[in-house]
């Protein structure tokens, strides 16, 4: 039963609602969750780039997508369009947001209903240092997709989408009745 308690609190079953949403915007700003106008955007840190460096050591497609991200200052947008051009005819897709944002709309249509790749995805975030589930994640994500993604633009989705966790993302870019 909800009511509300000093200091405009809101307490459920014991639990107070206020401090469990704080903790849940501690959570997003230490994944440097960054919502503007209608764009969720994060970039990734050279820590970060250095320990996935690490972690996919034995994975081609993972080296080349962290040498994208590196070259482009961690931003997905450009890291992808930057293995995009490498890989078909730059004159494709301008500079910009446009084949970033498409991809992410065609990806969440296929990853966000399906069960097995959010239990992948929780199955991952509680061991994050294991390469097999990372490269796991990578393979399901270039196989879920419908797509002929490549994959190492399937590993710059699959680290956006660990960094931002796949249920933010989900419910974020739910589009509107």
């Amino acid at each position: 039963m909800a009511g509300v308690v000093g200091g405009g609190r809101v307490r459920l079953g014991g639990v107070v609602a206020i401090d469990r949403l704080a903790g849940a915007i501690d959570a997003l700003r230490s994944r440097s969750l960054c919502i503007q106008g209608d764009a969720m955007t994060t970039g990734i840190e050279t820590q970060e780039l250095a320990s996935y460096r690490v972690l996919l050591a034995d994975y081609d497609p993972g080296l080349t997508a962290i040498a994208a991200l590196d070259r482009n200052g961690g931003d997905w947008a450009a890291g992808v369009e930057d293995l995009w051009s490498a890989s078909n005819a730059p004159a494709s897709f301008g500079r910009g947001r446009k084949l970033w944002d498409t991809l992410l709309k065609v990806l969440r249509q296929e990853l966000c209903g399906d069960e097995g790749v959010r239990a992948q995805f929780q199955e991952y975030s509680k061991n994050p240092s294991s390469a097999p589930l990372l490269t796991g994640l990578i393979v399901t994500v270039t196989t879920t997709a419908g797509l002929p993604i490549d994959p190492a633009i399937a590993t710059i989705v699959v680290l956006y989408l660990v960094k931002v966790g796949l249920n933010v993302f989900c419910e974020y870019t739910e589009p509107t009745a």
